[in-house]
């Protein structure tokens, strides 16, 4: 008898034994698959990897610049919006990215707050709402002394250039609305195709020693025409300026002019290009400036993007012989960093404004900083206008057109 109950208990524990071996191996794989799930999950919302995904969307040239942005898009220091705007890039291609980037982004939101809770979504996901809303009027934060490059983009303490109390009668010429109308003419100053413009003079005007604006368009240096920028020269002739909005030769849209401080031969060939057309332009407005009212040595550039950078290229670091403007308004333009230490070598160097948004990624807003502070250091007049929340090409409204002709003042009088 005892000999049995001896077998019996030893066949109970070694039944006992195996049920716990066998449900600590299903314990071992359903934990197994879990982890396998949620690493799997987690790689389907990498955001990083999303990213690049888009990246490779895109023209084989500008691929690299793309996936450089790729972490400050994961940080959430870019939103799509921002991402997307890449030159050499299509209309078409853009829409693409920021719509897949605002899919991958929600898809991610989602399910960064089922495995981490709502308080993780800071962390993963990218920041898609601007800090300061954009207006079609933004306040600029102005100052005309140097900033730290390593400094906020927004300094703690500024003032923005006021106009003098009193004014001689000419000096309000250029600050107040006198004209309220204009006639245009369109002429070429050049044997190409391309060099055309189109000259805006205040109608009823009597005076001929007017101050004149040349307005040089943007579009990467490969699109783009004088009509864009017809709407600012047309206001410019209100406070009695007479305005030439140019055209200029433009590199066809397959190469990808994108910012670089080590641009490519065929870029460097894109700038120089038009440069030599403002250059000329300059010189025709000049050589025919009775025809137009205009004093020789009252000229002024204006650009916007591409143009922008043209402008500064034209106003401070000239091809030719030519006579200087005598100021540049730069509209989100800046001048390459190898290109800096070149300020300074002409004479008299025109007084600069810059107009920057501070979340312009298309041209660096450090990079024009360091542009203006390079002036600064070569004691060149020069005055800052950051525009906060503000992206690529500030928009000329009125208030905008007001800060121009108030710095301009200065400077044609």
């Amino acid at each position: 008898m005892a000999k049995l109950l001896k077998k019996t208990w030893v066949r109970v524990a070694l039944f006992v034994s195996l049920g716990v071996v066998v449900l600590g191996a299903i314990l071992l794989v359903r934990v197994l698959n879990s982890s396998t799930v949620d690493t799997r999950s987690q790689a389907a919302y990498d955001p990083m990897q999303a990213c690049f995904s888009m990246c490779d969307s895109f023209p084989h040239a500008v691929r690299s610049f793309c996936k450089s942005r790729c972490p400050r898009l994961a940080e959430g220091k870019m939103n799509c919006d921002q991402f997307c705007s890449v030159n050499g890039i299509s209309y078409d291609q853009k829409n693409f990215c920021v719509k897949v980037c605002n899919e991958r982004t929600k898809g991610h939101e989602a399910h960064t707050q089922a495995s981490h809770g709502p308080a993780a979504i800071q962390t993963y996901v990218p920041n898609n709402v601007q800090t300061t809303p954009q207006t079609d009027q933004p306040t600029p934060v102005s100052t005309s002394t140097p900033i730290p490059v390593d400094a906020p983009m927004i300094p703690a303490t500024v003032s923005p250039t006021t106009q003098p109390q009193s004014q001689p009668s000419s000096a309000r010429t250029y600050t107040e609305k006198i004209f309220t109308s204009y006639k245009s003419s369109t002429a070429s100053y050049g044997s190409s195709s391309g060099q055309v413009l189109t000259a805006y003079t205040p109608t009823g005007d009597t005076q001929t020693n007017r101050a004149a604006v040349i307005l040089v368009h943007g579009g990467s240096f490969t699109s783009g025409s004088r009509a864009s920028l017809a709407s600012t020269a047309q206001q410019l002739t209100n406070y009695g300026y007479v305005a030439f909005s140019i055209d200029y030769r433009l590199c066809p849209t397959s190469i990808a002019m994108v910012w670089t401080n080590t641009p490519s031969q065929v870029q460097e060939g894109c700038i120089q290009l038009a440069r030599q057309d403002t250059e000329s332009a300059i010189s025709w407005v000049r050589n025919n400036a009775a025809q137009y009212g205009v004093d020789p040595n009252k000229i002024i550039l204006l650009g916007s993007s591409a143009g922008a950078i043209d402008s500064l290229y034209v106003g401070l670091e000239p091809l030719s012989g030519i006579q200087p403007p005598i100021a540049v308004v730069s509209d989100s333009g800046a001048i390459l960093q190898p290109d800096l230490p070149a300020i300074g070598s002409v004479t008299p160097e025109p007084a600069v404004l810059f107009l920057h948004g501070s979340t312009d990624t298309v041209v660096p807003t450090g990079a024009a900083l360091a542009t203006y502070n390079t002036l600064q250091s070569q004691g060149i007049p020069a005055q800052w206008n950051l525009y906060q929340g503000a992206g690529h090409v500030i928009k000329i409204t009125p208030t905008v057109l007001s800060s121009i002709v108030q710095f301009l003042a200065k400077y044609v009088n």
